[in-house]
């Protein structure tokens, strides 16, 4: 779930590039996915706060997620 390409001549295929891809375009329906899924991140991080691959990894992931729920509510910021 998340949304669709607008330039699929250039896809990596992967989800963690169309998070980061300009030409990744979320759906508005799923902006409560987007959400939980920063949640869910930002959790595994506090988690494994004692390991610094991990955390920096699900930091990353967190934050993916949350600028995406950004763009879709026109916001900086979802917290």
């Amino acid at each position: 779930p998340g949304g669709v390409c607008g330039d699929i001549t250039g896809c990596k295929s992967d989800m963690w590039d169309c998070l980061e891809c300009e030409h990744f375009i979320p759906d508005k329906e799923q902006l409560s996915y987007f959400k939980e899924q920063a949640d869910s991140w930002r959790t595994k991080a506090d988690r494994f706060s004692e390991f610094p691959v991990i955390h920096a990894n699900a930091l990353r992931n967190a934050g993916l997620f949350e600028r995406i729920a950004a763009k879709l509510t026109g916001g900086e910021n979802i917290e």
